[in-house]
């Protein structure tokens, strides 16, 4: 009795077409991943781009609230000027204020420099968040061989700038202003008027 003989070559096929549609799978599924990806780091990226900017806004307020409490004389605020006060810094072009919040930080300048002046600053204000993927220090404890104990990775920032032109107005925004409400029903409506060049008044 003859045995027929058996060829390994049906094997091989079905190997070799296994390891085809692995590879197409493993490929796709590696693009599919590195999509989603890039995917996360786009969202991520934009939401910190996006946060920077109530920092930044947060420095103009900052610096609205020096200019009107400290720098600018008026009736309502008798008080000397004092562009240094509460810890502002003079810089060659202005006054200027770093502050941190958490993490996050903004840099506020006014600028009084030319073309702007004192009566008419510039609010130049840099808001800064950490971003998503940079290097922070870690709060947990790792042993490290040939790392000093005061090299510690620093994070990279994200910011936004905004510029804010400032104007002093005067103090009466009107001709007549109305503290609660007008009636022009034709009964008790009384104005007064006075000649402001008469020394007299």
């Amino acid at each position: 009795m003859q045995t027929p003989k058996t060829t390994s070559q049906n094997h091989g096929s079905v190997l070799l077409v296994t390891l085809v549609i692995t590879g197409v799978l493993g490929l796709t599924l590696a693009s599919y991943l590195t999509m989603i990806g890039n995917q996360h780091r786009s969202v991520m990226r934009s939401q910190t781009w996006n946060a920077s900017v109530p920092i930044a806004e947060a420095g103009i307020e900052e610096a609205m609230v020096h200019l009107n409490k400290n720098c600018m004389q008026n009736d309502l605020n008798p008080q000397p000027v004092n562009w240094n006060a509460d810890g502002w810094l003079a810089m060659s072009n202005g006054v200027q204020m770093t502050r941190y919040l958490g993490e996050n930080k903004y840099i506020v300048t006014i600028v009084t420099a030319p073309p702007y002046s004192q009566s008419k600053p510039a609010i130049l204000s840099e808001g800064y968040v950490p971003a998503l993927f940079s290097k922070r220090p870690s709060s947990v404890f790792f042993a490290a061989a040939g790392v000093e104990a005061h090299q510690t990775p620093q994070a990279q920032y994200v910011g936004r700038k905004i510029r804010v032109k400032t104007a002093k107005d005067g103090l009466m925004i009107g001709a007549m202003v109305a503290k609660d409400y007008i009636d022009f029903n034709g009964n008790g409506v009384e104005t007064d008027s006075y000649d402001s060049e008469d020394p007299a008044y």
